[in-house]
């Protein structure tokens, strides 16, 4: 029973498993995203980890060991403008990431944020911050981030 949660090898050629990942929670029922608004009711406890936070290393290392054990091998990060709760989230994913030296790899969906977003600045900001300094573990497709 156990050896089947164990996902057979793929060979390199085969194709990638990627999962949308969300880095907007915040610790504690009740907090960001965990029944803060009628829009937002969690109706079970999560059994796994409880309300935790997008922000806590400990919780994106077991996540990410987690994703790494079914599978997975990169995750789209929702990411919701620069200097806000989901930037921090995301670069304490990389560093949790990078600590466990678990080479999950990531690449970053902008969501509409606001209603009038400078996209040129916002591409360059993900690539400065995102792409280019963590390019071994940023995904790319055709070789471009």
């Amino acid at each position: 029973m156990l050896f089947s949660l164990i996902p057979p090898p793929r060979a390199h050629s085969e194709v990638i498993i990627g999962c949308y990942f969300y880095v907007w929670y915040d610790e504690g029922w009740g907090s960001r995203h965990w029944n803060d608004s009628i829009s937002n009711i969690v109706v079970d406890t999560p059994s796994y980890y409880n309300y935790y936070s997008s922000q806590n290393v400990t919780h994106l290392r077991k996540q990410i060991k987690l994703m790494k054990d079914v599978g997975v091998d990169f995750v789209i990060i929702s990411w919701w403008g620069n200097n806000g709760y989901e930037d921090n989230a995301t670069l304490r994913f990389i560093d949790a990431n990078i600590e466990e030296n678990l080479p999950l790899k990531f690449c970053i969906i902008i969501e509409p944020y606001t209603g009038s977003i400078n996209y040129t600045f916002v591409y360059y900001y993900i690539y400065d911050h995102y792409a280019s300094p963590y390019s071994s573990i940023y995904v790319k497709w055709r070789g471009y981030p």
